[in-house]
C-alpha cells in the first residue's frame, strides 16, 4: 500500500504501464493527514490485524510534531502490531542554531522551495514513550555512512539526519 497525492500516483501508474510492470502494490491517491490514513487504507481493503512494515520518508520534518505523533498514535490504536520507520532531523538544524554556515544554506534552500522543514527531534526515546511505542534501531545517516563505507560522512548534516524504527507489539495494544 502507497499512499501519496493524485498527480503522483497518475505518473506512477502510467510509468509502470509503460515499462510494462504490473506493480504489487496497492496506490492510494490521497493525503493521509487531511484525508486521514486509516480511512484511506480502510477503504483499500488494508488488514489492520497482520503485522505490518511502516516506511514514513521525507513526512515527519515537514510537518508540525504535533501532526506526527496523531499519525503514531493513529498506528498504535489501529493496528495490533506494526514497525513504523522514518527519518528526522534534530532541532537544532531547524532552528539553524548547529553553528555550521553550509545547514544554515541548506535550511533556507528548503525555505526557498516552499518546503520548509517544520520540526525536529533531538530525543527519539522520549518521543516513542510519549507516543507509547519502543524504539527498535535509531542511527544517524553519519554512523550508517561509517558503517558501510568505512570513513567519515562528507557532510555535517549526516550527523543531524537520523533514521528511527518504532514498533508496537500483539502485547502492547
Amino acid at each position: 500500500f502507497e499512499i501519496d497525492d493524485a498527480a503522483t500516483v497518475e505518473l506512477k501508474q502510467r510509468c509502470y504501464a509503460a515499462a510494462r510492470i504490473v506493480p504489487r502494490v496497492t496506490l492510494i491517491a490521497g493525503n493521509y493527514v487531511t484525508d486521514g490514513l486509516i480511512d484511506l487504507l480502510r477503504s483499500n481493503a488494508f488488514d489492520f490485524d497482520v503485522p505490518t512494515y511502516f516506511i514514513w520518508e521525507g513526512n515527519v520534518m515537514y510537518m508540525p510534531l504535533a501532526h506526527d505523533k496523531r499519525t503514531m498514535q493513529q498506528l498504535k490504536k489501529s493496528l495490533k502490531r506494526f514497525r513504523l520507520s522514518f527519518d528526522y532531523l534534530s532541532e537544532c538544524v531547524i532552528a539553524k542554531s548547529t553553528g555550521d554556515a553550509s545547514l544554515t544554506v541548506l535550511v533556507e534552500s528548503f525555505e526557498a522551495m516552499r518546503a520548509p522543514w517544520v520540526s525536529g527531534i533531538d530525543d527519539v526515546y522520549a518521543l516513542a514513550r510519549e507516543v507509547g511505542l519502543h524504539v527498535v534501531e535509531n542511527f544517524t545517516t553519519g554512523d550508517l555512512y561509517r558503517k558501510y563505507r568505512g570513513r567519515p560522512a562528507s557532510s555535517p548534516i549526516f550527523e543531524h539526519y537520523s533514521i528511527c524504527t518504532l514498533e508496537l507489539g500483539g502485547a502492547e495494544k
